[in-house]
């Protein structure tokens, strides 16, 4: 992460979550990982790339439950963490709607 809090690179993203001593080969997949755990909707993470590049990622949910997606986000390099929390906020809400609307139908069923 630079000195503005903008995220410019997948290593900004682990940075924020984790110690750097604990980063692995693979940061796209280890910042998957730790969005699917530490997430309330099970975020997943997939990387945007140009010409082998990752130049941003894609960020969302599958409602488990149902047959429902979140709205999937695209966020492009550099971005800020207010922008990268405010999504996270965004899916976690979307999924627990989603999820609602299918399980409590069919409890009230």
């Amino acid at each position: 992460m630079n000195q503005n809090n903008v995220i410019s690179c997948v290593g900004d993203l682990l940075d924020y979550y984790i110690d750097k001593s604990l980063v692995r080969n693979n940061p796209l997949e280890q910042l998957a990982n730790l969005l699917y755990n530490y997430t309330d909707c099970g975020m997943y993470v997939e990387p945007i790339t140009k010409e082998n590049n990752i130049i941003g990622l894609n960020i969302g949910s599958i409602v488990e439950g149902s047959d429902a997606n979140t709205e999937n986000y695209k966020m492009i390099f550099p971005f800020t963490f207010e922008e990268w929390n405010n999504n996270i906020e965004l899916i976690e809400d979307e999924a627990r709607e989603l999820w609602n609307e299918v399980n409590l139908d069919m409890e009230e069923n």
